[in-house]
C-alpha cells in the first residue's frame, strides 16, 4: 500500500503538479464506485418493470380508492351530521365538540386540496424547493393527524368511523403526493 501512495505522489509530481490529495480522492472515489459495481454484479443496472409481486395490481386499487375516496367520505360525513336528530336533549358542551370534530376535519381536507392545487412539484420546472416545500407540508399534515384523529373519535355519533378513516385518507393521500414528488 505505501508503494501505491509513492508512485501516485510520483504520477501526480509528473503530471503537472496537482494536489497530492485531490489526486487521491479521485482515484480512490473511481476506483471503489468501481468495485461497488462489480461486487453489485449487473442485477444493479437491470431493469424492474418485470419484476413485480403478486399483490401489485391490489396495491394500486388501494392506492386510487384511497386517493379519491376523501370527497366522498366528507360528503357522508356531513349528510349524517346533518341528518341525525338535533332534537335529543344533549348538553351543550357536546354539541360544541360535535361541530368542532367535523369542522376540524373539514378544515384538514380543505387544507390539503388548497396546498395540493397551490404548491407546484415539478422537479424540472421549479427545482427541487417545490418537493422540500411538500415534503414540510406533508410532516406537518402527519404530525397533526392524531389531534383530527381524536376529535374524530368524539364527534357525532354516526359519523365517527367515517370521519376517522376521512383523516386517514387525506393523509394516505398527503404521503401519496409526498412520494410522487
Amino acid at each position: 500500500p505505501i508503494s501505491s501512495h509513492i508512485t501516485r505522489y510520483k504520477e501526480t509530481q509528473q503530471e503537472g503538479r496537482k494536489n497530492v490529495v485531490d489526486s487521491l480522492r479521485e482515484k480512490n472515489t473511481f476506483r471503489t464506485s468501481q468495485r461497488a459495481k462489480r461486487e453489485r454484479g449487473a442485477a444493479c443496472c437491470a431493469p424492474t418493470q418485470g419484476r413485480r409481486g403478486p399483490l401489485s395490481p391490489l396495491f394500486h386499487a388501494v392506492s386510487l380508492i384511497v386517493l379519491f375516496s376523501p370527497p366522498f367520505l366528507a360528503f357522508f360525513v356531513w349528510k349524517k351530521f346533518l341528518q341525525s336528530p338535533t332534537h335529543l336533549e344533549r348538553p351543550q358542551w357536546k354539541t360544541i365538540v360535535e361541530w368542532i370534530a367535523i369542522l376540524s376535519a373539514s378544515g384538514c381536507f380543505v387544507v390539503w386540496v388548497i396546498a395540493f392545487l397551490t404548491i407546484p412539484c415539478d422537479v424540472g420546472r421549479y427545482g427541487w424547493g417545490c418537493v422540500a416545500r411538500w415534503r414540510s407540508f406533508s410532516g406537518s399534515v402527519v404530525r397533526v393527524s392524531p389531534l383530527f384523529i381524536i376529535l374524530a373519535a368524539l364527534g357525532r355519533r354516526g359519523t365517527r368511523i367515517l370521519s376517522v378513516l376521512w383523516i386517514i385518507a387525506v393523509n394516505f393521500d398527503c404521503l401519496m403526493v409526498d412520494m410522487m414528488a
